[in-house]
């Protein structure tokens, strides 16, 4: 009944209505539309244009076109705003349906329209809230990326800084321990050895910082091969056997016959077990042990690699801190040796990307026991790696004076490798920046050049470039010698046109092998 009607559209928060669909004419407006719209009902009907009146001026175009597709038989939803008299503004959710006659005809609009102006405002809250937080987050992300490349280039910069001095103090020690300058007494070779070790060792720490950098940021993939078992302990077992023998350490090795090669990385692998040997040797009292053992487990589809050593053995509350970076164990032995804490930790990340495991077993007092797990896969096909050993440094025929064009503007570097050169008969031309060397390339033709990256005027990635773009000596074998030692950083001198690279420190008797692999290279 009509008074049932009233009773249920006067009391919803809605404002309810119906309007004939040809006239336009507002013939019913629930109460709500006073508090809603601001305005009296009386009003509206009065004055049936105040409806749209209302609407906010940059909606009404729509709204005019919402009552135009409802003429042509279709109900509509629309959401817009509307002014109310005291200046604020309300959002409306409008939704109409259209009421048919005895003919099938539409011939009135029932509407229902809610304010949602809450609703819209906490969306609007919400939406600022998140691009707030989206902005926080891109600048946040854009400060990690920030403070990731400034990272890098602090890393790729003290490599260099650091390396370029360490060089000078390496190959000049290396030249005057081979006569360069002159025969040594015993006395002043022991000195030299010093340094030289004292060099190495300081070497071997900006490797491992670097390196661990390297792998901490994904930077680092393996060159996984076949690699030859005995062949790498042999390897690894000789870089620390003279340490041990200094130290009157017992040194075992024990090989299961069945486990001849393991596909890894075969440097990362020996750096893994050269890391872990030097911690058992350096922690091991003289007149100790220290042991390698290698164990196939068919069924496991393992090798393991044991390490164990008669040592000071490790408090059980201190090993989940072994494989932290920079983390030193608080002992009275461990005081006394020198290190950055990085061993354990690239030992636990390279063998981590080999998708192995590492586990430790230690009694304080007594000695340790570190094994590496790794996946045991037979290949089809068994290569082998060669194992290192010393080489002595290939020399040219005397009756050479083979022309070498050296780039360099470290003085101390350049003097140095000049004078090392020039004592194994090599005719060496000195170019102190990349222009210049450009220069000489072409008036003197040398059959090798050793080139600096780091140079003032013109960079060696840049000589490079030209050289290798200018057809009349584009085919003069290049050595990069730097001390860029970042990921990539071989790829980057490979890629402007170097046939090799060498990273500095450089030992002299490994780039004169890698010149005369040039010089009569086809």
């Amino acid at each position: 009944s009509e008074e049932r009607f009233r009773q249920i559209t006067e009391h919803i928060s809605e404002v309810f209505y119906i309007s004939d669909l040809a006239t336009r004419e507002i013939l019913y407006i629930s109460p709500s539309y006073d508090r809603i719209w601001g305005r009296s009902r009386e009003s509206l009907y009065a004055h049936q244009t105040s409806f749209l009146d209302a609407v906010h001026p940059d909606d009404r175009e729509r709204v005019i076109a919402a009552l135009h597709r409802q003429v042509l038989g279709e109900s509509t939803r629309e959401i817009y705003r509307v002014l109310l008299p005291n200046g604020s503004q309300r959002w409306i959710s409008d939704r109409t349906f259209l009421v048919y006659s005895q003919q099938g005809e539409p011939y009135r609009v029932v509407g229902l329209a809610q304010d949602v102006t809450e609703q819209r405002q906490a969306n609007e809250t919400l939406e600022r809230r998140v691009a707030e937080r989206t902005g926080a987050l891109s600048e946040a992300n854009a400060e990690l990326e920030r403070a990731a490349r400034l990272k890098d280039e602090f890393l790729a910069n003290m490599s260099h800084e650091l390396r370029t001095p360490l060089n000078t103090i390496l190959t000049l020690t290396e030249a005057v321990t081979e006569g360069v300058y002159g025969m040594l007494n015993d006395r002043q070779r022991h000195a030299l050895d010093a340094v030289t070790e004292s060099g190495q060792h300081l070497l071997a720490l900006i490797n491992d910082i670097l390196d661990l950098t390297k792998i901490e940021s994904g930077k680092v993939e393996l060159a996984i091969d076949t690699v030859d078992v005995d062949e790498v302990c042999t390897a690894s077992l000789r870089m620390v056997r003279q340490l041990a023998h200094a130290k009157q350490l017992q040194i075992t090795s024990s090989l299961d016959p069945l486990v001849d090669v393991v596909e890894a990385d075969p440097r990362r692998l020996k750096q893994i077990l050269v890391n872990l040997l030097s911690n058992a040797v350096k922690f091991t009292p003289e007149g100790g042990s220290v042991s390698l053992e290698v164990h196939g487990d068919r069924e496991a589809e393992v090798i393991r690699f044991s390490i164990a050593d008669t040592g000071i053995g490790i408090e059980p509350t201190d090993i989940p801190r072994l494989f932290k970076p920079f983390v030193q164990l608080d002992s009275r032995l461990n005081r006394r040796h020198e290190g950055t804490g990085l061993g354990l930790a690239l030992v636990a990340h390279l063998t981590e990307l080999h998708t192995g495991g590492i586990a430790v077993q230690s009694t304080p007092g007594r000695g340790s026991c570190f094994t590496v797990t790794l996946p045991w896969r037979i290949p089809v096909e068994q290569k082998a790696v060669e194992a290192e050993a010393p080489q002595k440094t290939v020399r040219p025929p005397l009756y050479e004076q083979p022309v070498v064009l050296l780039a360099e503007d470290n003085e101390l570097v350049l003097h140095t490798t000049l004078d090392y050169l020039a004592a194994y008969g090599y005719n060496v031309c000195i170019a102190r920046n990349g222009a210049e060397a450009l220069a000489m390339t072409r008036e003197l033709r040398p059959e090798v050049i050793l080139m600096d990256i780091h140079m003032p005027v013109m960079d060696g990635f840049e000589a490079i470039r030209q050289i290798r773009a200018d057809a009349t000596i584009r085919a003069t074998p290049i050595i990069a010698l730097t001390a860029l030692a970042m990921v990539g950083d071989r790829e980057r001198c490979i890629g402007a046109g170097a046939d090799d690279y060498l990273s500095k420190p450089v030992k002299f008797s490994q780039l004169i092998e890698r010149i005369e692999v040039l010089r009569r290279r086809p």
